[in-house]
């Protein structure tokens, strides 16, 4: 458990190496001393899943998590039982990216659409139900990027009220980085009119249009205000996993790139 944590404390200081490094030694220890579970699991294995999604490994994440989400229904491991399914709804939210970019079948992006959106609903509930205070806003962050990616721009927005009304009065910090983060995505998508996930998944909000030049123009000016709460955040937490992140979404605020063009986050 102590490598585990260690672990994840260097993934959130953007030491991805040695994160996966500490996980992989954690997993070993792990394997040798209960041999029944061989891989990570519960909150140890959600942040091992983490950190692979963030390497762009979502298969790995979704194999990962539907094996220990077997382990876990039988005990009715609740907390474990959301976190998997929270693994498996932004593992499958990431494969539908994934097939839009290699332009797989119309039918392989709407099968882990429809499985995103069931399994991060699915893990809402199931957070609440756990009584973890804790974990529901990276769940309701999860559920945003998803909402956001299908043009839900209400839903996201409802999403990221709830994460503030747990994470402000904690502090937790870190949360309301990845908030002022996901809310300046919200508003380059909605720029853009991006939502390359929508009238895939019932029901689906209309296809959205182009703001006219003054809103596009508030959009543009809330998203660098987002961003530099984000900065302020990363620098005085050390959060230095976000730092990529950040500099993508400043390179389209500068009119670098479009937000369409970034890589998906999940």
């Amino acid at each position: 458990m102590f490598l585990a944590n260690h672990a994840d404390a260097l993934h959130a200081a953007g030491e991805w190496e040695k994160a996966a490094g500490l996980f992989a030694d954690a997993e070993r220890r792990q394997k040798k001393n209960r041999p029944e579970y061989p891989l990570l699991y519960s909150m140890t294995g959600y942040h091992y899943c983490d950190l692979l999604l963030a390497l762009g490994q979502a298969a790995e994440a979704r194999d990962r998590a539907a094996q220990t989400l077997e382990w876990a229904r039988p005990q009715n491991w609740v907390l474990d039982i959301a976190l998997d399914r929270l693994t498996l709804g932004r593992a499958h939210h990431a494969l539908a990216f994934q097939s839009l970019t290699n332009a797989h079948s119309a039918e392989a992006v709407r099968d882990d659409a429809c499985a995103a959106g069931a399994k991060l609903d699915e893990a809402i509930e199931n957070l609440r139900a756990s009584g973890h205070l804790d974990f529901i806003p990276p769940g309701m962050l999860a559920h945003a990027r998803f909402r956001r990616a299908l043009g839900d721009w209400d839903g996201a927005a409802r999403d990221f009220d709830e994460v503030e009304e747990i994470a402000e009065p904690g502090p937790m910090r870190l949360y309301l980085c990845d908030r002022a983060l996901e809310r300046a995505r919200l508003a380059l998508a909605q720029r853009e009119a991006f939502a390359p996930l929508n009238g895939l998944v019932e029901p689906t909000p209309p296809p959205p249009a182009p703001p006219d030049p003054a809103e596009a123009a508030r959009l543009l000016e809330e998203a660098r205000k987002e961003l530099d709460a984000a900065r302020k955040l990363i620098a005085e937490c050390g959060y230095h996993r976000r730092d990529e992140e950040l500099a993508e979404l400043d390179a389209v605020v500068a009119d670098r790139c479009r937000f369409a063009d970034l890589p998906p986050r999940v």
